[in-house]
């Protein structure tokens, strides 16, 4: 699934394609995808309108039109932005055609992600739950400390959860406890406050850098378990192999070495 570094990354490419110029046509190819609106209706919020700006939370791509509404973009498992010539892509589920002669589709094969229009997109991330962004400003070390004290369990199941964080999934959890030297079942209240400045220094080094890297694992630093993050890798960092267990529901990655219970 796309986690906060590939969304940023598709915030880019919306704004370099798509801001402030006029949308002349556009067409969904699956009504599967709208959480709340018909296709004619979504369509209708769009056609002759302009994108001003945009924002991301988490998971999610806000992009305001020229009326002040919100569309909302949420990219399932396996959504991305492609910019096009002639015919859409395979598995384009919206496509958009602009006044600069800019066709940009938003494609999503397993139809997983989730497209809507927002008065407000505050409102929207409330209702959604949401928990701060990772890289907001706000969130400062005193506030991350605070709300890890507010939760028990493992520290990966708490990053991963939307409502505390967001932004973050399987993947990048898996890097962040890497580079932070902690288990995957490391437990939020074994950390101590140099633990916990640890991992927040963490959070932000990781996305940062696979946002520079264009979340491409094979750009990422040779100290970085992604590149590797398969059972029976070298480690990227000792001469220890790369294991995997069950963590959160999930497959999770990790050198015993390098990250001792």
């Amino acid at each position: 699934m796309p986690e906060l570094p590939d969304v940023e990354l598709f915030k880019r490419h919306f704004d370099r394609s798509a801001l402030r110029h006029r949308i002349t046509n556009a067409a969904i190819h699956s009504d599967r995808i709208l959480e709340h609106l018909s296709s004619r209706n979504f369509i209708s919020h769009l056609r002759g309108h302009h994108f001003e700006k945009t924002r991301r939370h988490g998971k999610y791509l806000f992009a305001e039109l020229d009326d002040h509404n919100w569309v909302v973009f949420h990219f399932g498992m396996t959504g991305r932005f492609e910019s096009f010539d002639g015919e859409p892509p395979r598995g384009t589920q919206l496509s958009l055609d602009l006044d600069n002669r800019e066709h940009l589709a938003l494609v999503m094969p397993r139809k997983l992600g989730r497209l809507d229009i927002t008065p407000d997109p505050e409102n929207y991330i409330a209702g959604k739950g949401l928990g701060i962004d990772a890289l907001d400003r706000k969130l400062t070390f005193a506030r991350f400390r605070d709300l890890a004290r507010k939760h028990n369990g493992a520290v990966k199941c708490w990053l991963m959860n939307q409502a505390s964080v967001a932004g973050l999934g399987n993947i990048y959890t898996d890097e962040v406890m890497f580079q932070a030297g902690m288990p995957p079942d490391q437990k939020l209240d074994e950390l101590d406050e140099n633990g916990l400045k640890r991992l927040y220094s963490k959070i932000h080094e990781v996305v940062e850098t696979a946002i520079k890297r264009k979340a491409n694992p094979e750009q990422m630093p040779g100290s970085y378990l992604l590149p590797r993050r398969k059972e029976g890798a070298e480690c990227p960092q000792c001469d220890g192999t790369i294991k995997k267990i069950k963590a959160c529901g999930r497959t999770a990655y990790y050198c015993p070495h390098c990250q001792p219970s």
